[in-house]
């Protein structure tokens, strides 16, 4: 109807009635200036059986609702968006799951959607490469000529086995600035500036380790349509990615997933992540999870069910910026290692963490040290029977006054070696409810503290010369 009217801006439907209609192909096909349809939520599609190309090569229509749309007798809709490319809002219909229309490239290079809003339960295939992830790369001059990487720079940099050795010719297209290209997981530029990198490819991947470590030109990823349903391991996925600044991952299904240790480790430029769609219920392993993500300042981890986490240390290690991270919902009953989770945290002034069940942790050193700014720590429910190390646990807590450790069982501790090193402001320290006798370790214990420190609980440590404890000894 409107097919290759190429100076048409806007159209506005006051009346038009559709009832009869049974053809919708190529309605709006070429239409490469059109900007805005309105009432497109007056049509009665209740007896279209096509529509085909119907939006495709409308390269500046932006915002499509189409809510209203009956297509339960569609039987095609393929290239329906085909080349949408500044698409970014798009409602679409709803479907059940018995249509069979047949929706091949329906909606094939929609670079601008933020992720495809699949209309079906069981996400059938709508392209013939329904994974797609599209990729902005800032190419310096110091960079050209040089093998750029979009994709598992960490076998090249590590020499490690190839996670991503399913992805081939054959069910992978690789697309730079619009232009198909062979499919590799680097390109070497001839010039400086940005670069548009779309992977599509057509296979489920389960294995999502490493798979853009080290790729330090990337600064967004947009996952358009990634299937992660069988995913198990998202390992340091997107770690020493020091330049990326968007990341969206709203589209992910992580509820398979064991191994997220190291995913967005050293992603320094992050200063935001929503992770609200993650389902952790199966994750056993977030060390390092957001470690030196220092520009990172809040985070929301509300929708996070760690019951069987194990082992979270390091986790938010060097989160430099981070100011505020309420943890009251963690379930930390089966977690072993906690062992430097907050170590460099320097903005953290304030940390509840009177909710967490220590019972089978037994490594807890570094947990707090180089927290400069903490003021407020509640540890009043900590369960330490099974800690053996303490070293440096609250070293350099500069600002912190009091602590609360009546609740500590120290009987299996070995090391307490700069435990509460550089806790220059603390007034007063009651270790009254500590045994010593297995302690082998006090190097430093009470060093740069204020002297009443040592001398209040001088007692617990009869067997050590005083040195040993207030001394500096590395």
């Amino acid at each position: 109807m409107f097919s290759n009217c190429e100076n048409i801006i806007g159209i506005n439907f006051i009346l038009f009635n559709t009832k009869y209609v049974i053809s919708l192909e190529k309605m709006f096909h070429k239409c490469k200036n059109l900007k805005y349809i309105n009432n497109l939520l007056l049509f009665d599609t209740k007896n279209v059986i096509d529509m085909s190309d119907m939006f495709s090569f409308c390269k500046n229509l932006n915002n499509l609702d189409l809510t209203s749309f009956n297509i339960n007798n569609v039987k095609n809709m393929s290239y329906m968006f085909y080349y949408c490319q500044n698409l970014k809002n798009l409602k679409l219909f709803y479907m059940n799951d018995n249509n069979s229309a047949d929706m091949d490239y329906m909606f094939d290079m929609c670079d601008q959607l933020m992720n495809i809003p699949y209309p079906t339960k069981n996400n059938k295939s709508i392209n013939k490469y329904p994974n797609e992830i599209n990729i902005l790369i800032k190419v310096k001059k110091e960079d050209i000529q040089k093998k750029i990487y979009f994709l598992d720079n960490y076998k090249e940099n590590f020499n490690k086995g190839d996670n991503l050795k399913e992805l081939n010719n054959d069910n992978t297209e690789l697309y730079i600035d619009g232009n198909k290209n062979e499919f590799k997981k680097y390109f070497i530029p001839k010039d400086e500036g940005d670069y548009h990198i779309k992977l599509k490819f057509n296979i489920n991947l389960t294995d999502c380790s490493y798979m853009l470590a080290y790729c330090e030109n990337i600064t967004q990823i947009n996952f358009i349509f990634f299937n992660t349903s069988y995913i198990k391991n998202m390992q340091a996925m997107f770690s020493c990615c020091k330049n990326l600044i968007d990341l969206n991952l709203s589209s992910f299904d992580t509820k398979n997933v064991t191994n997220m240790s190291y995913m967005f480790d050293n992603c320094n430029n992050l200063n935001y992540l929503d992770l609200s769609s993650f389902n952790t219920e199966n994750v056993e392993n977030m060390s390092y999870m957001f470690a030196d993500c220092k520009n990172l300042n809040n985070i929301d981890l509300s929708s996070f069910n760690t019951k069987n986490v194990i082992n979270t240390s390091y986790m938010f290690s060097g989160c430099k910026n981070l100011n505020n991270i309420n943890l009251s919902f963690f379930d930390t009953k089966n977690v072993i290692n906690m062992s430097s989770m907050f170590n460099g945290c320097e903005n953290l002034n304030n940390l509840d963490l009177s909710s967490f069940d220590t019972k089978k942790v037994f490594d807890m050193s570094f947990l707090f040290w180089g927290c400069n700014s903490l003021n407020n720590l509640n540890i009043s429910s900590f369960d330490t029977k099974n800690v053996t190390n303490m070293s440096y646990m609250f070293s350099c807590c500069v600002n912190l006054e009091y602590l609360d450790l009546s609740s500590f069982n120290t009987k299996n501790v070995t090391n307490m070696s700069h435990m509460f090193d550089g806790c220059k402001k603390l007034k007063h320290l009651d270790l009254s409810s500590f045994d010593t006798d297995d302690v082998i370790n006090v190097n430093s214990m009470f060093y740069d503290c204020p002297d009443n420190i040592y001398e209040f609980n001088k007692s617990k440590f009869k067997k050590f010369k005083k040195e040993k404890l207030t001394d500096y000894i590395y």
